[in-house]
């Protein structure tokens, strides 16, 4: 029921599944509205140690070179981490083959042997891969630069208007009250401005990214209109 007692907590996934799946049991858009986004984190574009480059602009240079040689993973059709990829061929005018993997654990294990070459991921999933040199970050896939990698450039500075990061927000039932939803994004800013939290998102390579319900509603919505282009031109289907 639309009262503010049922919350629902949910990641980019939200956005990407919603434009890829023709047929779902509510509508994202109009079934459920947002309260506040709650996080944001970059992820890392990171290749294995044997493609020969070690920034943006020489890996576009090695895929133009070796058109459909390179392999990118991901942890399944329909993810943030292939749909980010995507956008990036398509801007960069180059071909990359997706090997799409059940999960990111296998992928990055794949992707460690060396049988995969590329793959975006959260900064958390591979940081300890990153320090060991078992993987090379070659950018972040945020606007800018990020606190947590502040020497990494963003893809955006190759790319300019490359931006996809992972964020993570609340919704309630489409009819809650607006006074409800108020009263839960003033209570929820405030849970988010505490240190404890600030440590907490850290963790997992986030920064506190509160907003208003009608800006949460909006990038959803821009979101979800992006992701059904993406899907379109590369002709994704579910599996």
């Amino acid at each position: 029921p639309p009262d503010g007692n049922t919350l629902y907590m949910t990641s980019t996934t939200y956005t990407t599944g919603a434009a890829l799946m023709a047929k779902l049991p509510f509508d994202p858009i109009n079934d459920l509205t947002g309260v506040t986004m709650i996080a944001r984190g970059p992820m890392v574009l990171v290749v294995h140690p044997s493609v020969p480059a070690k920034t943006v602009k020489e890996l576009i240079a090695v895929a133009r070179a070796r058109p459909g040689e390179l392999n990118y993973t991901s942890s399944g059709i329909g993810g943030i981490n292939h749909f980010g990829v995507e956008v990036f061929k398509s801007m960069a005018k180059i071909d990359m083959v997706h090997v799409p993997h059940k999960g990111m654990g296998p992928a990055i294990t794949d992707l460690m042997a060396g049988q995969m070459q590329v793959l975006l991921v959260s900064l958390a999933a591979v940081e300890s891969q990153m320090q060991s040199g078992r993987l090379r970050a070659i950018g972040v896939s945020s606007p800018k630069r990020s606190s947590f990698l502040p020497n990494l450039p963003a893809i955006a500075e190759t790319l300019p208007g490359y931006d996809n990061d992972l964020w993570w927000g609340v919704f309630v039932a489409a009819k809650t009250p607006r006074a409800l939803i108020d009263k839960l994004n003033a209570e929820l800013h405030k849970v988010m401005a505490t240190d404890e939290m600030k440590k907490r998102f850290g963790e997992f390579g986030a920064e506190q990214a509160p907003t208003t319900p009608d800006a949460f509603n909006a990038i959803v919505k821009n979101e979800i209109a992006k992701w059904s282009k993406v899907i379109k031109a590369a002709n994704i289907r579910p599996e």
